[in-house]
């Protein structure tokens, strides 16, 4: 019992030493093992990042939020960092691109579009600008949705540029962000009720000032265990974000239905005036392949918008569906998304891509 009893004390002993140098040098304990570059300091690197986001993904005055102009620099996602170069629109473009044909192509939808976490020649975007005989101008940018589909085509094509066809690539998420979004202003600019946008993720926690020691070894045994137990909520059967196509519709997701129908409908009923054909293409999530069914509600919703108002409805569901009978449906997902992401990685877009070949779009 003694023995047991001065083992508690030593420990407490222990706890109390090791708490108060971390008190009173910690901050200066750590900054000297940064210094000599025997620990990474994770916190600085994503503050540098967050810094480098701000100076291209830039507010606008008519469709919330977009790429700066002639921009050659590099972009992370999580843990993926790649390059990433706009032209002279903001659009993002391969970098020094000097291919230039005579018509253009027009391609918007949000981050899966833009091409989030890898090189743009290895996105389905990319591809198309290599090898198509057209320009292809990609309008995507991190967390759009319809109601900035339709703002942002419309303020280019009055801008001046001109096109016979627009692809929309329809997300899982617009859904969701449709409920974010709204017309404000008297020029019915798109405003946010929140900036909780998936293009603002990138946090940077409070530092702990009295305990950073503590606060660092938190965070590397969290970054350790997530090494061999990954967090995999956005796979999940309830996850927010992408849940909506497989349970019963209540009222906030028919809301968020409605609006995108309407904004889509409008955007439809402008082209149809300027003579621009419309194509809609919808592909899955990692959660429509684990607990969705090949034609899911994503699939009816835009399919039956498009009867009569889309030169081709792009159904990319099957492309991954059809693998379902003879493998694993998380071997489908480790094949063709980012790890522990719901974007596609190069094999994902590279698929998407060669489906896109089979479709005449000029």
């Amino acid at each position: 019992m003694r023995l047991k009893f001065s083992f508690i004390k030593l420990i407490i002993i222990y706890i109390l030493i090791f708490a108060s140098f971390d008190f009173f040098f910690g901050n200066i304990f750590l900054n000297l093992l940064y210094e000599k570059n025997y620990l990474i300091n994770h916190e600085k690197q994503l503050k540098a990042v967050q810094e480098n986001e701000k100076k291209f993904r830039i507010k606008n005055d008519y469709f919330h939020h977009t790429l700066k102009k002639n921009i050659n620099t590099f972009a992370q996602w999580g843990p993926f960092k790649y390059s990433i170069c706009t032209d002279e629109y903001g659009f993002r473009d391969i970098c020094d691109n000097r291919i230039k044909h005579k018509d253009n192509i027009i391609l918007i939808g949000d981050s899966f579009t833009e091409g989030i976490g890898l090189e743009y020649e290895k996105t389905f975007a990319g591809m198309m600008t290599k090898n198509w005989k057209i320009n292809v101008k990609n309008l995507a940018v991190v967390s759009y949705s319809p109601i900035i589909y339709k703002n942002k085509i419309k303020f280019y094509l009055e801008k001046g540029i001109k096109t016979s066809h627009v692809i929309v690539f329809l997300d899982i998420s617009d859904i969701d962000d449709e409920n974010n979004y709204f017309h404000c202003g008297e020029n019915n600019s798109v405003c946010a009720k929140s900036d909780n946008l998936e293009y603002k993720e990138l946090k940077v926690e409070k530092q702990n000032e009295n305990f950073p020691l503590y606060k660092e070894i938190k965070k590397i045994f969290k970054k350790t265990k997530r090494k061999f137990f990954p967090k995999k909520h956005i796979y999940e059967k309830d996850f927010k974000r992408s849940s909506w196509t497989y349970i019963e519709n209540d009222k906030i997701i028919e809301e968020g239905i409605n609006k995108s129908l309407s904004n889509m409908n409008e955007l439809y009923e402008y082209l149809k005036k300027k003579k621009i054909s419309l194509s809609i293409a919808v592909y899955p999530w990692p959660g429509q392949i684990l607990h969705d069914k090949k034609n899911s509600k994503q699939v009816k919703i835009w399919r039956k918008f498009c009867d009569e108002k889309c030169t081709n409805f792009i159904n990319l569901f099957p492309l991954f569906y059809e693998e379902i009978p003879n493998r694993d449906r998380m071997e489908i997902i480790d094949q063709y998304y980012l790890k522990n992401d719901v974007h596609f990685n190069e094999s994902g877009h590279t698929k998407i891509f060669n489906k896109l070949n089979s479709f005449n779009f000029y």
